[in-house]
């Protein structure tokens, strides 16, 4: 079995080795704003399932992004470092996920 590099989606989902700037902006900002025009616009045009299916892809979002928060702060302390970003970026997160859960429950 060879060993191949990784992509930047296995490094935001599997490995949470994503440099935190990237996956923020790249995946927490652009792809979820991309996935919101593009399942919002499937809901309203061929079925409210489609709603669903941005919950999911949001949630993993969150909880991707604030695995990279995690491994970025545990950079930063190992070697003493400023880890501000990576708690601004769980913070994120969290608000993400509060916000998510109100959509849901206002969804029904």
């Amino acid at each position: 079995m060879t060993n191949k590099e990784e992509n930047i989606f296995d490094k935001f989902y599997f490995s949470n080795t994503l440099d935190l700037a990237t996956a923020f902006w790249v995946f927490g900002v652009f792809g979820s704003v991309v996935a919101g025009f593009i399942f919002g616009y499937l809901s309203e045009a061929i079925h409210w399932v489609f709603t669903w299916v941005y919950f999911a892809i949001i949630l993993q979002i969150i909880i991707a992004l604030g695995a990279c928060a995690e491994t970025h702060k545990k950079k930063k302390l190992k070697n003493k470092e400023s880890a501000v970003w990576a708690y601004l970026t769980l913070i994120y997160c969290g608000l993400g996920f509060l916000g998510l859960v109100k959509e849901v429950i206002f969804f029904f």
